[in-house]
């Protein structure tokens, strides 16, 4: 196996023959557990020790592979605490670290947080990759672009950077409430007063000297923010169902969520994306994400469309943990099912 990095700053991956690959995505640890979503943690793990042990039931064996993938919502920065994530992910990383291979860690719109962390371990090697948009694989004869999926979503592309605000807010939130109790809410409340009476009073500030007063006026917004940001985190799922779901819609604005690759090429959205990025990735042969947690295998005339889906229990989507197996440029789609890998669709 290769590895290098392009011009841009993306990983580009050379699979030799015989060299494997497993991709999979949207596991979305540590959601609250409340949610009406939550990760099959239990099947996630089976999957991972039976791999491990080289007991993954199938009619072919599915070993170790040289190049572990985890495309992107891994971890949930969005509506998790970090308590839940670390208590959620403890027993999936034991697992996943052990296993003697490359692991590639692709952030998706939900873990961008992590997409600029640089992972080495006590001698400097360099075996868990992280990096923030996408990657090249190359597997036999073909060559694939890894990506998480969001980049196909018209909400997040119309909004540009605009998303990427929710990661902010969500660290500095969760410093905030680090805080025993709801001391928390208390110092924020008491800081969006203290900014809201400098701002009724301001006026009374005349006499100071004038370099100061811009200082006056700044301090108002910024005393208010911690409580802003607390509300806006407390409050995000139903800042998202209410507002910016319906806006979207109103709009106009395509969403890819439980959409399935087929329903994808027809749209032209890989396409559209693969045509805007030519210049970056150059040709390739196929192109494998995540995002919709709509698992499946489609072809564009000679493009390779893969979608990973999601090891999650909800509502709108029946097969779940499944997974991508990629070697000697052959694409397999599995769903772990008891304990068995059950192949749903390759190409």
């Amino acid at each position: 196996m290769k590895v290098y990095y392009s011009p841009f700053g993306y990983p580009r991956i050379r699979l030799e023959e015989d060299e494997s690959a497993i991709i999979f995505s949207d596991t979305h640890l540590g959601l609250p557990p409340k949610s009406n979503i939550h990760c099959n943690i239990l099947q996630l793990s089976s999957f991972l020790k039976k791999l491990k042990e080289g007991k993954l039931e199938n009619e072919e064996k599915i070993g170790i592979p040289s190049l572990f993938v985890l495309l992107g919502d891994i971890l949930d920065f969005w509506q998790g605490s970090v308590n839940a994530i670390l208590s959620d992910s403890y027993g999936i990383a034991k697992i996943l670290l052990s296993l003697d291979c490359l692991k590639l860690y692709i952030a998706g719109n939900h873990d961008r947080i992590i997409g600029r962390f640089t992972l080495k371990d006590a001698d400097g090697k360099d075996d868990f990759i992280v990096t923030p948009e996408m990657a090249i694989l190359e597997s036999g004869d073909k060559k694939f672009v890894l990506l998480h999926g969001h980049q196909f979503d018209s909400l997040f592309v119309k909004l540009g950077g605009l998303w990427k605000i929710e990661s902010y807010i969500y660290s500095l939130a969760e410093g905030f409430m680090s805080l025993p109790g709801r001391t928390e809410w208390y110092m924020a409340g008491l800081s969006a007063l203290s900014g809201l009476l400098l701002l009724v009073y301001g006026e009374f500030l005349k006499g100071l000297p004038a370099f100061i007063k811009p200082f006056i006026y700044m301090a108002p917004p910024l005393l208010m923010l911690p409580l802003l940001i607390m509300t806006i985190r407390r409050m995000q799922d139903e800042l998202w169902y209410l507002f910016i779901l319906p806006l979207s819609k109103s709009l106009n604005l395509y969403r890819t969520k439980y959409r399935r690759p087929r329903e994808l090429i027809k749209k032209g959205t890989i396409e559209d994306w693969l045509e805007a990025n030519r210049d970056i990735i150059g040709r390739v042969d196929g192109i494998i994400f995540g995002h919709t947690h709509a698992p499946g295998i489609a072809k564009s005339s000679e493009l390779i469309v893969a979608n990973t889906g999601s090891w999650l229990s909800e509502k709108y989507q029946r097969i779940t943990n499944t997974f991508i197996y990629l070697k000697n440029g052959k694409i397999k789609l599995f769903q772990y099912i008891g304990e068995k890998c059950e192949l749903l669709a390759e190409a």
